[in-house]
């Protein structure tokens, strides 16, 4: 708004002493001049499915059609030099197919205080078309298959792992819309989910495998060739192993924690002698396996010796002595793994 000088003075149409704008009163300048002036109709070109819009030669994603509508009449709205216009509501009204009559109420400040509330009408036309996005989802599009497999006897995990790649789909089309899931299908052993861009499905699946661990394959298919290239598509197996991160496995007659996977190897503590170790996932498959939360309890402290503390067995409610460890500092409960019997401080 360019600043204006404010002065007192008689209008020059009706006579009145009053705060003048370019000579007169705000009534009679409001009667004289158009305080603001917007485009008798607006074009926009808006995709069917997921309510896009075409600005140029490029789609801009989000937003409802109201939205995109305020924001067209605020780009297109002019203001008469020395007011400030706010726009107070915008009021749509469906027309024929496509058209919208829309009411726009909005209120100018004049220097000095003066306020007049004011009114516009216009129509905006809306084309329907499909933007690039849907017109692939439209046509089963896609350049990747994500291959979610598992153990039977965790059906949870494998929908976990699913619900977690649809997640991260989500997540990295609000920057890329050509990310997106063109379908999901239960199959034998697992799910397989089509995606949209080759680059977003290779990134999560490495992203599944360095969670979760298991198999990881990379294949491709060639589908086409255009200009001389080859256009292929691919498929990422991600197979899930058969624990989870932080659950054990009873080896060498010890409980040991999973910490991890990496590839082929899964990463292993000693709850006794709390040494690691990485080996491959096939040498330990056959171990017995605990789930975490079946085994992980809180104890009660009893009392303590020099070198030993003595806890309720929270199953048994037996006394049990258990070898203080180095830095232990005296506590009323201590979280415990119970293990074929034994019980381990954790």
């Amino acid at each position: 708004m360019t600043e204006e000088k404010i002065e007192q003075g008689t209008c020059l149409r009706c006579g009145r002493v009053a705060t003048l704008h370019r000579g007169l009163c705000i009534d009679c300048f409001r009667k004289s001049s158009e305080i603001f002036t917007i485009p008798d109709y607006i074009d926009l070109t808006v995709c069917r499915s997921c309510g896009a819009q075409l600005k140029g030669k490029h789609w801009e994603y989000g937003g409802e059609l109201k939205d995109i509508i305020e924001d067209e009449i605020h780009s297109s709205l002019q203001e008469l030099s020395g007011v400030e216009v706010s726009l107070e509501d915008i009021e749509m009204r469906r027309g024929g197919e496509g058209l919208y009559h829309v009411e726009v109420r909005a209120v100018a400040l004049f220097p000095g205080g003066g306020v007049i509330p004011t009114r516009k009408a216009l129509t905006v036309r809306v084309k329907s078309s499909l933007c690039p996005r849907c017109s692939r989802i439209h046509g089963s599009y896609y350049e990747a298959i994500i291959q979610v497999r598992g153990s039977g006897k965790d059906l949870l995990r494998q929908e976990e792992a699913v619900d977690r790649v649809l997640e991260r789909v989500d997540q990295i089309a609000r920057g890329d819309p050509m990310t997106f899931v063109t379908k999901l299908v239960k199959v034998r052993g697992g799910w397989d989910i089509y995606v949209g861009r080759n680059q977003s499905a290779r990134r999560i699946a490495q992203e599944m495998h360095r969670l979760y661990g298991g198999d990881y394959k990379v294949s491709s298919k060639l589908v086409s060739r255009r200009e001389g290239r080859e256009l292929k598509r691919f498929t990422y197996l991600v197979r899930l192993p058969p624990w989870r991160r932080g659950d054990y496995l009873l080896k060498d007659g010890t409980p040991h924690r999973i910490e991890g996977f990496q590839g082929r190897r899964v990463k292993l503590k000693n709850i006794e002698t709390r040494r690691e170790e990485s080996v491959e996932i096939s040498s330990v498959e056959t171990l017995a396996h605990y789930p975490s939360k079946e085994v992980e309890m809180e104890a009660t402290v009893l009392y303590t010796s020099e070198r030993e503390i003595v806890i309720m067995d929270p199953v048994s409610f037996a006394e049990v002595n258990i070898k203080k460890p180095p830095g232990w500092k005296r506590r009323e409960s201590v979280k415990v793994v119970r293990v074929d019997g034994g019980i381990y401080l954790l």
